[in-house]
């Protein structure tokens, strides 16, 4: 959970009654938020947005409280906006991709290109792309 550095700092999902929180559409922050407020019966406004990019704006502007979203993306976030990861909710969610056990030759390959793609200029354009400037 992200939230601006120099104000309302939650520690949990319950601190964020009365508050709007912003989740990006469609993903599974969006789901769970929105799960739990329903079975929890919390008072969290849930503001949906197209892209994160737009949600960490209006946090920093100040017409949010909260984002709720991915550690990595939120990271990143926090390397170039005034927000701190609050706290983290644990969701049991896990990140990879399957390949077949006997096909080492693909694995070999993916793990190659992504070290390549993640140490040349293009990542960063990547990352500008995705996550703004």
């Amino acid at each position: 959970m992200l939230a601006r550095k120099s104000n309302f700092r939650p520690k949990n999902l319950e601190d964020l009654a009365g508050k709007t929180v912003g989740v990006e559409t469609g993903t599974t922050a969006a789901e769970y938020l929105g799960k739990y407020v329903k079975e929890h019966k919390v008072n969290i406004k849930i503001k949906r947005y197209t892209s994160y990019v737009l949600a960490v704006q209006d946090l920093v502007n100040g017409r949010i409280d909260a984002v709720m979203l991915d550690v990595p993306v939120a990271k990143m976030f926090t390397k170039k906006y005034p927000v701190v990861i609050a706290f983290i909710v644990k969701t049991g969610e896990k990140y990879g991709s399957a390949i077949r056990k006997s096909d080492t030759e693909l694995l070999n390959k993916l793990n190659q290109a992504l070290k390549e793609i993640m140490n040349s200029p293009e990542w960063n354009k990547l990352v500008e792309k995705y996550f703004g400037s």
